[in-house]
């Protein structure tokens, strides 16, 4: 015979929903509220930096994704001409 591990923070499954259900979903909710109590959240300069970096990094990848683009017209072009 197999035994098999169960955890004590499992959430018992309940297929006809009800009160059972409910309980299951608000117990998740605190838990996630708890998770992001505990996280460490940037303070006001540490948020300004690292959005600007992401602007100029989406930037970055905008003008190399709009320059292989102008590539690939370019080469289309010049195939259908031959």
């Amino acid at each position: 015979m197999v035994k098999t591990a169960v955890s004590k923070t499992a959430i018992p499954c309940s297929n006809q929903g009800g009160p059972a259900k409910i309980y299951t979903k608000m117990k998740i909710l605190k838990n996630i509220l708890t998770e992001l109590k505990k996280s460490k959240w940037p303070k006001g300069k540490e948020l300004l930096v690292l959005s600007i970096y992401a602007l100029v990094l989406c930037g970055i990848i905008t003008v190399i994704i709009l320059g292989l683009d102008l590539v690939f017209y370019k080469a289309r072009e010049w195939f259908l001409n031959l």
